[in-house]
């Protein structure tokens, strides 16, 4: 599907492809495509296309993913194609950097490219790496956009707490792992947790596979139940849940399990279905691009370095569970998580509890430090998150879908919660925005 802009003075059309976004030359009379083609991002002023300033030459990018997630590749990729790079990709194929490579910049991810550093003593050059681990000391002036540590932990604790966990868990190599910005990983999982009043305890990742069948089933043994355990990594969740199913555990009953990352065809391959921390590396892979281009452009690294904000919590079955020891409590959260998206009210909850509303309020305060009203509210906000950023529906049908009367309740509830409108929300967290 085209469209068509009549240049003043001149017998000649400029059509649009909407679908690949490309300005055709097209002669008036003859209707016949001439070879010129503009990039429409270098076409915002059709009319005065002629007097424009010479394109930049393209510039040359190496991926240099050690660690390699196909997302992170195409956020990558996605910012290559809007802004014109070449984008050298083979070592997706062939896990060897050429050491003869030369261009303009490196986007990378891990930490031990010995490679990559003999070939930035050689040719230096810009470096952005993605992920929380500091890159290689030999990349000097390196730049590595982080995942915001307190924001992934506050969000994961508070979700625990409001399943009614009081005893978490932080498992793997995060355990192990120290960042540039944060330091010590475990010492802020450790702190959080702390803030939020709940006990945490940090179970180190074993040294391999056949380490960890044996290692994790009598790390759990130790661990007070029910438990919440968020690990480093989707695989690692499964090793988890493996060593749970050794040690004669339910999950999520005795142990809850949270991976991170979100990775397709690891968590829907396990029983029960696993839930998982969704970072939108398509989002990161995305601003470490943006970011280099900034360094290519010659401006200054920033000060402090850019951190990456986790986008949400997919929860699944291995999650899904209330850990509340009162009977009466526990009936009446899952009565709100499983009907909150119908209307119903505080006093649907108290009819449904067979208690006054000051006593199930006391009882919610106790377990879950806050009162009833609060929990429907933080559920349906909770709904009202996942659909701007997994949906393109508008505010007011997200409203009807979450339980809310109408898009007004939802704005004030939402801005309430989170400082911000619903429209704000949806546009930071949205990739194709970034």
């Amino acid at each position: 599907m085209c469209e068509k802009i009549v240049l003043p003075d001149v017998t000649t059309y400029l059509i649009r492809d909407k679908e690949y976004q490309i300005w055709l030359s097209c002669d008036i009379d003859k209707y016949s495509f001439n070879s010129i083609i503009y990039e429409s991002s270098l076409m915002k002023n059709p009319a005065h296309s002629s007097n424009s300033a010479p394109r930049r030459p393209p510039r040359d990018v190496l991926l240099a993913l050690e660690q390699y997630d196909h997302r992170i590749h195409q956020g990558i990729a996605r910012y290559a194609r809007d802004h014109g790079w070449r984008l050298d990709s083979s070592m997706t194929h062939s896990h060897q950097i050429d050491p003869d490579w030369s261009g303009d910049g490196v986007l990378c991810r891990g930490s031990e490219l010995d490679e990559l550093v003999a070939l930035t003593q050689k040719h230096p050059m810009p470096v952005v790496s993605v992920g929380s681990a500091p890159p290689k000391p030999g990349l000097k002036g390196a730049v590595d956009i982080e995942l915001d540590l307190n924001a992934l932990f506050s969000m994961t604790i508070e979700d625990f707490i409001a399943s009614g966990y009081t005893h978490i868990a932080l498992a793997g190599n995060l355990t192990q792992t120290r960042t540039r910005q944060f330091g010590s990983v475990s010492d802020v999982f450790e702190r959080i947790a702390t803030q939020h009043g709940v006990d945490s305890t940090c179970l180190p990742h074993p040294p391999s596979p056949a380490a960890a069948r044996t290692t994790y089933p009598a790390m759990l043994a130790h661990c007070a139940t029910p438990v919440a355990i968020l690990a480093s990594d989707d695989l690692c969740a499964v090793d988890i849940l493996n060593a749970c199913n050794t040690a004669g555990l339910r999950v999520p009953d005795d142990v809850a399990i949270l991976g991170l990352h979100n990775s397709p065809g690891i968590w829907d391959s396990t029983h029960p279905s696993l839930s998982s921390v969704d970072t939108n590396f398509e989002s990161w892979g995305y601003e470490a691009a943006a970011l280099l281009d900034t360094l290519l452009d010659g401006a200054a690294a920033p000060t402090p370095y850019p951190l990456h904000t986790p986008k949400q919590i997919v929860t699944r079955r291995s999650t899904n569970f209330i850990a509340v020891q009162n009977e009466i409590a526990a009936n009446a959260m899952l009565f709100i998580r499983e009907r909150a998206n119908n209307g119903i009210t505080v006093a649907d909850v108290v009819a449904h509890s067979i208690v006054s509303r000051q006593h199930l309020d006391l009882l919610f305060k106790k377990h879950l430090g806050w009162s009833v009203s609060s929990e429907l509210e933080r559920v349906r906000v909770t709904r009202v998150q996942n659909l701007l950023i997994s949906t393109n529906a508008s505010v007011a049908e997200i409203a009807e879908q979450a339980g809310y009367a109408n898009a007004l309740n939802l704005h004030r509830s939402f801005k309430r919660r989170f400082g911000i409108a619903p429209g704000q929300f949806r546009k930071a967290n949205s990739s194709e925005g970034t």
